[in-house]
């Protein structure tokens, strides 16, 4: 136990201070009259605000409703007190002991108790854990569908748990008491199985699962599945280790999936038509085929299984061959079900009619693996169908006041027929169109997605090549005009009553005005959803290069133009800076990195004071300013440049190109532009602000860490990094080393050549300290006035010494003069080393007051030199 001096004996002695243990001393009143120095650990006061101040003005409220009950009662019963308090903020815990003395003071001594702490927390943890592990092995072991057993195989002894009743309707203590009493109860037929996987387990040491008939208390039999284990202890005992699953559902279920299975095959025989699967491959091949495809092709179901003599593909005439494929697989990429029609030349030669209807079967990747499906003869509908359709073929040739246009041609793709509407949409007379071909005609025909279409990708051409009806196809026709209209287009072939094409039929809906209100809406949407992303990826980031990249690819997509950038001006340089920009194809030559003057510069005086600058076919202009015109020619086309505006200052603009000299800028793409440059705007001032406290945070964080005067650690740092490296190398076992070092004769230099002197003198010491003590781990720190602090951890005293020669070596060099030293000409310094290994026991204050003693040794004998104390 440590002997504590009374608190006037402590002052008088000065020895109070340096008090290893953190204590403070307060009168009856409350008020602080003595603190030893380690109460630094404690809290962050200085010695001038707490000497002669009231103890519970200080302390936190939370820390007086723990502590005052304690003080209280130490000052009525004069007996010791002791609490506990949790400094939240530090994250500590400290224990505080209440010690009343004679002359009416209190004492109150801290113990740090966080290590205690925190292992007591991480056992109770533990202990927490482990209880609720026991608490899920008890509640599995109840409620478990499986039953649970072990068989001691020398004394020949079973052990059952789990819910025995509910399996098999015994209780536990009914249950067999020995392995042979278990066998009884296994099915006769089973029992051979069971006893050889037992055998095969024991010999191999390879778990086995069996499954079996088990008799019941009610005398029926329950289907099981037994998974089993032997396994061999060290003191030779044999246990075999098991776990019971009822499975007579599942048994159940197979014997029903058995008799559907019958019932299908009864079923698929009645049908009209064949079922299959087959894979979604291009040869389709046959994975499953009811027996009746014999009577509807002529082979039998065997030849195709596994495309085994013939594929199911190598019967369907070949001019539908390849438009069954392409059907199926379009079908299957917009639904699961399709049907398709088709012609098949079976065995006897016979051309017949089919309906096929089939459902893709898709894998884990949504891919369609298999087609499920049925095909059925339609020959006999299909043919009605087909005079049916020919009859109606004519019937729609006579119609001419129809409110579509219709256009026919014959297999060579010349025009035979067409309406009168159907030339007043096209913008050409009848004598125009007939005897015409597409590309005779020579039509400028673009997709919804502008792209032009060839002469072959027609509508018309494709059912004539295909044989296949294309409807409902949207296209934009440039009539003689110059104007653009949009047509919905069917086109249809026709067969003759040899299935040889006749003509195609092409249907005209002039949907212009409904084009232009749903491009309008569509664009609307993606105006206001490309703003939304853009809003919202301003508000999350304050990344500005991430914002700009963003802005200008969203705005790229949306307006289909070639070119958008972001330009910063820079006053100080008297220069425009492309720094981030959108390019719509690679081939375009770059703008990023390109610097614009501002001098004599129309454009820029436009954008500075605010004004959205347009410029129709920049390069024809006169009046841009020398630069910008010899500039235009590089990058030719329409300009746009909207001003970004930070506070009232032109922090640069936003500017888009767009080469195609007859899209001007639309008045709604200006508006859009501005409220994208406003919300640029915000993003541009949020960034700056924040790089802005940032800069003060890491400069504030600095400067509460470094001494003004030497640039190094202060006193404070230093406290806290050589209590931080004690209890981390208290863990790792490993060496600490502590250098004090003073400057000699410091106070004569002082008088010798002045303060400010002695203040650079201090400061070349520190960096010369700095320069030696060189990782990351070490810390050079300024102790006070002319003393200095080296923490050296992982490092022993061989370690520590060569750092101190190195030191006296590289301030030898520096040859800093001393006129008024009793050692040197030049500036010299004492070094006292202490170094040992953290122990629970020690503490960081042991190695202060070695290395302290060592700093006294080496002054007095003679200065410019070190001393070094082994810590136990």
């Amino acid at each position: 136990m440590t002997q504590f001096l009374p608190p006037s004996t402590l002052i008088n002695t000065m020895m109070f201070e340096e008090f290893p243990i953190p204590l403070v001393v307060v009168d009856s009143q409350g008020e602080i009259v003595a603190f030893s120095a380690a109460m630094n650990q404690v809290w962050d006061y200085s010695e001038t605000s707490l000497l002669n101040q009231n103890l519970w003005h200080l302390l936190p409220q939370t820390w007086q409703a723990h502590l005052q009950p304690a003080y209280k009662a130490a000052i009525i019963t004069n007996q010791t007190g002791y609490a506990q308090i949790f400094d939240a903020p530090h994250q500590r815990w400290w224990q505080v002991g209440f010690v009343p003395k004679a002359n009416r003071s209190i004492w109150l001594i801290f113990w740090d108790l966080t290590t205690q702490q925190e292992e007591l927390i991480w056992h109770q943890a533990q202990l927490t854990e482990l209880r609720r592990w026991y608490d899920r092995l008890q509640t599995i072991a109840e409620i478990s569908q499986q039953v649970f057993w072990e068989w001691h195989i020398q004394d020949d002894t079973t052990l059952w748990v789990g819910n025995t009743v509910s399996l098999f309707g015994y209780t536990l203590d009914t249950m067999p008491q020995s392995g042979q009493a278990w066998l009884d109860l296994i099915h006769p037929d089973d029992v051979t199985a069971v006893q050889a996987g037992w055998e095969s387990s024991q010999n191999s040491g390879v778990p086995y699962c069996c499954e079996y008939r088990v008799r019941c208390q009610d005398e029926h039999y329950a289907w099981v599945r037994d998974c089993s284990q032997y396994f061999h202890s060290e003191s030779g005992e044999f246990r075999l280790l098991g776990a019971v699953a009822d499975i007579s559902s599942r048994k159940d279920a197979e014997a029903a999936i058995a008799s559907n299975e019958l019932r299908f095959k009864n079923l698929v025989a009645n049908l009209p038509g064949h079922v299959f699967r087959c894979a979604n491959d291009p040869d389709w091949t046959i994975q499953y085929l009811s027996d009746n495809i014999e009577q509807t092709v002529g082979y039998p179901a065997v030849d195709f299984i596994n495309n085994c003599r013939r594929t199911f593909a190598s019967i369907i005439h070949p001019d539908d061959q390849q438009y069954v494929y392409d059907t199926i697989q379009e079908i299957f990429q917009r639904q699961n079900h399709y049907g398709v029609e088709y012609r098949v030349i079976r065995a006897d030669g016979q051309v017949r009619w089919f309906y096929e209807s089939g459902q893709a079967i898709h894998n884990a990747a949504g891919e369609a693996q298999y087609i499920d499906g049925i095909s059925i003869d339609i020959t006999v509908q299909k043919q009605a169908e087909l005079e049916l359709a020919q009859s109606e073929s004519r019937f729609r040739q006579l119609v001419e006041d129809v409110a579509v246009g219709i256009i026919v041609h014959n297999p060579q793709g010349e025009i035979i027929l067409a309406n009168e509407r159907a030339a007043n949409i096209l913008g050409l007379s009848l004598d125009q169109l007939l005897g015409k071909s597409a590309q005779d005609l020579d039509w400028y025909v673009v997709n919804e997605t502008g792209e032009r279409l060839t002469a072959a990708q027609f509508p018309s051409a494709r059912a004539t090549a295909q044989l296949i009806p294309i409807r409902d196809v949207v296209l934009g026709v440039n009539r003689p005009s110059q104007d653009l209209i949009w047509l919905q287009v069917t086109a249809e072939p026709h067969f003759n009553a040899s299935q040889q094409l006749e003509q195609v039929v092409i249907t005209l809906s002039d949907i212009t005005q409904r084009k232009q209100v749903e491009d309008a809406l569509r664009y609307q949407s993606q105006r206001e959803q490309t703003l939304n992303r853009l809003i919202k990826a301003i508000r999350n980031s304050l990344n500005l290069a991430e914002i700009f990249q963003t802005t200008v690819d969203e705005i790229g997509h949306l307006l289909n133009v070639d070119r958008v950038a972001i330009v910063q001006y820079q006053p100080e340089l008297g220069q425009w800076d492309h720094i981030i920009e959108y390019l719509r194809e690679s081939s375009l030559p770059p703008s990023q990195g390109l610097i614009i003057p501002d001098a004599q510069n129309p454009i820029a005086t436009s954008l500075k004071q605010g004004q959205t600058v347009q410029i129709h076919q920049a390069e024809t202009k006169p009046n841009l300013g020398e630069f910008n015109r010899e500039l235009a020619t590089s990058f030719p086309g329409n300009w746009l440049m909207v001003p970004l505006q930070v506070e009232a200052h032109t922090w640069g603009s936003l500017t888009l190109q767009q080469r195609h000299p007859d899209q001007a800028w639309h008045p709604s793409e200006v508006s859009l532009l501005e409220v994208i440059a406003d919300q640029l705007a915000v993003a541009i001032r949020q960034a700056e602000l924040y790089q802005s406290l940032q800069a003060a945070n890491q400069e504030l964080s600095r400067l509460a860490i470094t001494d003004d005067l030497t640039q190094i650690a202060n006193r404070r740092h230093f406290d806290e990094c050589l209590a931080r490296e004690w209890n981390r190398l208290l863990r790792e076992q490993a060496p600490l080393s502590l250098v004090f070092c003073d400057v000699d004769d410091f106070k004569a230099y002082n008088d010798f050549y002045g303060h400010q002197a002695g203040d650079e003198c201090l400061y070349l010491v520190a960096q010369a300290l700095g320069t030696k003590a060189r990782r990351a781990v070490d810390l050079v720190a300024r102790y006070g006035g002319e003393e200095f602090a080296i923490i050296l951890p992982h490092t022993d005293g061989a370690g520590a010494s060569r750092v101190v020669e190195n030191i006296q070596a590289s301030l030898k060099a520096l040859e800093i003069p001393h006129g008024a030293s009793r050692v040197s000409p030049v500036v010299t310094v004492s070094f006292g080393i202490s170094t040992g290994r953290p122990t629970p026991e020690g503490s960081p204050v042991h190695l202060l007051e070695a290395a302290d003693q060592a700093l006294y040794q080496a002054k007095a004998e003679g200065r410019n030199t070190y001393r070094i104390i082994h810590v136990p």
